[in-house]
């Protein structure tokens, strides 16, 4: 694609990067449904650059988000060890990957002043905004509900009157967890098991916990094309 963006680039209909513009346009007509660039420093070009790939299949995209550990497996049994027993790749490992799966804060930001950008992707989740009135964590209180029925459980309830217009203190939100595919599908496999050992028995007890309070308090999301929970 070329050198890498800054955040001072224009649209990437504009400017240098015009051809750029076309070309994954015309990569989304050809049938294209997932896009994913990175950036690449060790290319020798003087600067990084930045590099496509296109899928063509959205479900292919569950191999470009596999797990730092999900890699180094691949790595292992694919990669052929070397005489001199040194490392076979120089610039490559699981660490990079997943750099790689994110695109860089540049590429994001050039993207959003595109014709591409959406205001789903572009408006929404584009960070906090410093300005919003935030109610004190003071006015909310974590507790039981006292409804017993289908919809009682934990909550978050407003311990007071709170103003109108003020905003939920959301930057708590980062310290969420998310489950990727591949454990999801370890937990699922364990919770069905027959428990046919003392042993078995105990750990199926112990991810029952774990799978109903993530259930109970996650969402499900389909982003890495198999699910992941986020809590």
């Amino acid at each position: 694609m070329g050198e890498t963006e800054s955040l001072q680039s224009p649209a990437i209909e504009n400017g240098d990067s015009k051809t750029s513009g076309q070309l994954t346009k015309a990569l989304i007509d050809a049938g294209f449904e997932s896009l994913h660039d990175y950036d690449e420093g060790h290319s020798q070009f003087g600067s990084p650059w930045t590099y496509l790939i296109c899928f063509k299949d959205y479900e292919s995209r569950a191999s470009w988000y596999r797990t730092a550990p999900e890699i180094d497996i691949q790595l292992h049994n694919r990669l052929h060890k070397t005489k001199s027993g040194r490392p076979i790749l120089r610039y490559f490992d699981a660490p990079t990957m997943i750099d790689y799966q994110a695109p860089s804060k540049a590429e994001e930001t050039v993207f959003c002043r595109s014709e591409c950008g959406s205001d789903y992707e572009c408006e929404e989740y584009t960070g906090f905004d410093h300005d919003d009135h935030i109610i004190p964590t003071s006015h909310l209180d974590a507790r039981k509900s006292s409804d017993s029925g289908k919809y009682g459980g934990r909550g978050l309830f407003a311990a007071q009157n709170i103003p109108h217009g003020l905003t939920l203190p959301v930057s708590n939100a980062v310290k969420s967890f998310h489950v990727l595919p591949s454990t999801w599908s370890i937990v699922e496999q364990l919770r069905a098991s027959d428990g046919t050992t003392v042993e078995m028995t105990g750990v199926k007890d112990e991810i029952g916990s774990i799978y109903t309070f993530t259930e109970g308090y996650g969402y499900k999301a389909s982003l890495l094309v198999s699910t992941f929970v986020h809590g």
